[in-house]
């Protein structure tokens, strides 16, 4: 009802300039078509699901690079940020690395010769000192002697009695003899109990401050030479 009315009204406003002007125009409205009886959205449901099914995998799998994608740029900013403090922590145990290698690295010993029981020259080249000799002689954690041998020294109370007495030991034997019995005594006496001074491979049952190193320096070696020279 109120489409013709709007048809109507329409149409008479057009009659009324035809008038005026004598052109007859004459408009209509479109008319529209009825719904069909048979229609049904069925199809159009079905599309759709079918487009859900296609799509949306897809669609979630864009989401889901996009949100992995945050995720890396976020640890590596991450990374980056730690990565000064990842330097100086690699940089710090290299550091300390090398120190314990160099700690642990074997000093070179001085090359010697042995000449019928003895070794004819100093280690280091000149003589030693009978006084350091003395003290070396009676620390523990150096030449120890006393934990084996008497020894003209009485402000000791306690002194061994495994190896010989060293009261007079430079009456019996040379310089030389006494050296090589301080670097290396099993090369007088494979069976002696005595342990090696300077010498640093082939040792048994080495406490783990003396692995790689010996017992005493060259100089050392010298000094307690020397302090034996002077038992007559």
């Amino acid at each position: 009802m109120a489409r013709n009315r709007l048809f109507r009204s329409f149409r008479y406003r057009k009659n009324e300039d035809s008038e005026r002007t004598g052109v007859h125009i004459e408009a209509r409205l479109p008319s529209f078509p009825a719904r069909r009886a048979d229609f049904s959205p069925l199809p159009l449901f079905i599309c759709g699901l079918f487009s859900v099914a296609v799509f949306l995998p897809q669609t979630l799998a864009a989401q889901e690079t996009a949100e992995a994608k945050k995720v890396d740029d976020v640890q590596e900013t991450a990374e980056a940020r730690k990565a000064p403090d990842v330097r100086k922590t690699t940089e710090a145990k290299k550091t300390t690395n090398a120190q314990e290698t160099a700690e642990k690295a074997t000093p070179e010993l001085v090359a010697y010769q042995v000449v019928d029981f003895g070794i004819p020259d100093s280690l280091t080249g000149k003589p030693g000192d009978p006084d350091k000799g003395r003290a070396l002689a009676i620390q523990r954690k150096k030449g120890n002697c006393l934990a084996c041998h008497a020894m003209p020294i009485p402000e000791e109370e306690d002194h061994g009695n495994t190896g010989p007495d060293l009261a007079q030991v430079a009456s019996r034997l040379t310089v030389p003899l006494l050296r090589l019995r301080v670097v290396d005594p099993k090369r007088v006496n494979p069976e002696t109990m005595m342990q090696a001074f300077y010498k640093i491979d082939g040792l048994h049952r080495v406490a783990k401050k003396f692995q790689g190193k010996p017992i005493l320096t060259a100089e050392e070696v010298e000094d307690v030479v020397a302090y034996l020279a002077t038992l007559q």
